[in-house]
């Protein structure tokens, strides 16, 4: 019986025995008799949705977990489903925590400001939140002004330009706060999921791989940590200095444009879509862009992740934001466009720019942020 026991033992996988049993304790106020809070997140790659009934402000919520990951929390006060709850026009209140090994208390006067304790984990996360409040209501009141702003100013270029200009300076309040977190608490699961959300092709050199460097060994061993050192790998290869990576693609007529069959100019090699509203309204930076610096040995190659059978779409939107003045290719495969994992292309607009050489020399560049790199390069020729 032993060596059988042994035996089942040796083959069970290891995971089942590296799982963190949690149990979520919470205590909130302004909650109705009939609310409800459904808790979203993802182990072992599985998207989980589950719910718990809330009774005069008190909940809890118990399972496992493989390792510690982070869970959104909705509250549904009035007992509403989750699909109701999207199709509603008022946002519901959102919350965070770390599901993780131990009891985690959840406890405020409402919702929204509940914090979390009760592990190493949940303290580095509300130490993290209460440093990063400020900069929530900053971008609150943003969305507010936006809101409260009449339709003739929501299509305002002026307008939208200074409340985009508003945002990138509260982005870099958040980026530092970002930073100094990762930074001072190198032991902590916080900042290795921080730099797993803030990591990109912009910052690898500069912070993400020496932040990553320095993580605990534990914390770099872990799935996430793993996935981590993998995906800074791959930003590496786009980070500036690196040879863009090669692809071809076929046109709106059907001839296939290399990116490297460019090479001798500075391109502006820009990821977008018709179905992408964000694009649409980045377009006609674009437009000014090409037009100012077209005769300084500049183009565009646009790259579209518009989905199959959506080639009319494509095309018409080539003309609608009067983007004809330059190459246009797509496969027309939507996210699963080689293109997409080539490029670590997690949303649109995104663009790189590529010297004459092939290297990169800047990415994501929008707005008056890209016709000041254009020109801080251009203007020198």
């Amino acid at each position: 019986m032993k060596n059988l026991i042994m035996t089942v033992l040796a083959v069970a996988p290891i995971a089942l025995f590296a799982q963190e049993e949690f149990t979520l304790d919470g205590k909130i106020g302004g909650t109705s008799t009939n609310a409800k809070i459904f808790i979203q997140y993802r182990d072992n790659g599985q998207g989980i949705v589950d719910s718990v009934n809330v009774k005069d402000g008190a909940f809890k919520y118990q399972g496992s977990v493989s390792e510690p990951v982070q869970a959104v929390l909705v509250l549904s006060n009035n007992g509403a489903t989750m699909s109701a709850l999207r199709e509603s026009e008022e946002r519901p209140p959102v919350n965070a925590v770390f599901l993780s090994k131990g009891v985690i208390q959840f406890k405020g006067s409402d919702f929204t400001t509940a914090v979390s304790s009760g592990n190493g984990i949940n303290e580095d996360f509300s130490k993290y939140k209460a440093e990063s409040a400020a900069i929530n209501k900053e971008f609150e009141a943003l969305d507010t002004k936006f809101q409260a702003a009449t339709p003739e100013q929501q299509q305002d270029e002026l307008f939208i330009a200074s409340l985009r200009k508003q945002a990138e300076g509260i982005y870099e309040k958040q980026n530092t706060i970002n930073e100094d977190f990762v930074t001072n608490n190198p032991e902590s699961y916080v900042s290795l999921s921080i730099l797993n959300e803030v990591v990109s092709p912009e910052n690898i050199t500069s912070f993400a791989r020496p932040a990553y460097d320095k993580l605990a060994a534990g914390l770099k061993s872990t799935t996430l940590g793993k996935n981590l050192g993998e995906k800074i790998a791959s930003m590496g290869k786009l980070a500036v200095g690196a040879i863009a990576p090669d692809f071809t693609l076929p046109d709106t007529s059907g001839n296939d444009i290399a990116l490297s069959s460019l090479r001798g100019k500075y391109v502006l090699l820009d990821f977008w879509a018709s179905w992408c509203a964000p694009c649409r309204h980045e377009n006609p930076n674009v437009v000014a862009a090409f037009n100012k610096f077209k005769d300084k040995n500049f183009t565009v190659l646009g790259v579209s992740l518009d989905k199959p059978d959506d080639k009319a779409k494509w095309i018409e939107a080539i003309a609608s934001d009067q983007l004809e003045q330059w190459a246009h290719v797509s496969d027309l495969q939507y996210w699963n466009s080689p293109v997409v994992e080539l490029y670590s292309i997690r949303g649109i607009p995104q663009n790189y720019l590529i010297d004459p050489e092939g290297k990169i020399v800047g990415s994501n560049l929008r707005g008056a942020e890209l016709e000041e790199k254009l020109g801080e390069i251009l203007n020198k020729n």
